[in-house]
């Protein structure tokens, strides 16, 4: 007497990072005869980060009536959203010679995110990782880094002009030479 087979085709299995794991389930071609059950369950290769994992026949078994020919599938484990914000007050700078960085806030907390500015109008810069320096109008870009989370966000920075006040200019001396640039003080400037 030879052993009957039987067709095992699992299905297609997913969820999202940071769940617990869904039953995993397969259809029987053809069915069992009357009385006679699966045992056992099917199991996914270990891991939790973000990817994909075989389904392996685990320890299903229909008996030792029954030869499985088991046709297995994947598991996708699918990156959880994060919830970025830019830091609004970092989103308005006056130019002071130094970069204007953007905070980003996420949530869950501790999420790496990479953000990238880039010129806007007539603004030419970018895009760049670094935090720009000169005054105008920037887009910044803030993506999810961690491949256990995805999710973007964007916003506009402006870099403000500073304002020069010039005050207590003088000429300090001039002889008249044909030329009408002369020599200036400008003491109390800021």
């Amino acid at each position: 007497i030879t052993k009957r087979p039987v067709q095992v085709v699992a299905s297609a299995g997913t969820k999202v990072f940071g769940e617990n794991d869904p039953s995993l389930v397969y259809v029987a071609n053809p069915s069992l005869l009357a009385g006679d059950s699966f045992s056992g369950v099917l199991e996914r290769e270990t891991g939790e980060g973000a990817g994909e994992y075989n389904i392996l026949q685990g320890n299903l078994t229909a008996g030792v009536n029954y030869q499985i020919n088991y046709a297995g599938a994947k598991f996708v484990i699918t990156p959880a959203p994060v919830v970025l914000s830019l830091v609004d007050g970092d989103l308005v700078h006056g130019y002071d010679g130094s970069g204007a960085v953007v905070g980003v806030e996420t949530d869950p907390v501790g999420v790496g995110v990479r953000v990238t500015y880039t010129g806007m109008g007539s603004t030419v810069y970018g895009p760049s990782s670094n935090a720009p320096v000169n005054a105008g109008s920037y887009r910044v870009d803030g993506e999810a880094v961690v491949g256990n989370y995805q999710g973007t966000i964007s916003g506009d920075l402006v870099i403000t002009k500073r304002s020069l006040t010039v005050g207590n200019v003088s000429v300090l001396e001039k002889t008249y030479d044909g030329s009408v640039i002369a020599p200036l003080d400008w003491s109390g400037h800021s």
